[in-house]
């Protein structure tokens, strides 16, 4: 799994251009996927086998924090009030 042995090297091996202001990261528990929250009403997919974003959902506000289920089947993204 490419981005656990990148953490664990603290090595950049790539970098993806997400929604603007990114402030928050998780990780799946695969390890295939990174989600960003970002600050303009979005969050981030990306697939970590091609460093690339699958989609930018709206997420209605700023999201500032961002977490993956246990079985990496939800994604949640909270916003700053």
């Amino acid at each position: 799994m490419k981005i656990r042995s990148a953490l664990l090297a603290f090595a950049v091996t790539a970098t993806v251009p997400v929604g603007a202001g990114p402030w928050g990261v998780a990780v799946s528990p695969d390890g295939l996927k990174v989600y960003t929250a970002n600050w303009y009403y979005s969050v981030s997919p990306i697939d970590t086998a091609t460093n690339a974003v699958t989609s930018i959902p709206n997420n209605g506000d700023n999201a500032i924090g961002i977490a993956v289920s246990k079985d990496g089947r939800r994604v949640y993204a909270y916003e700053f009030l």
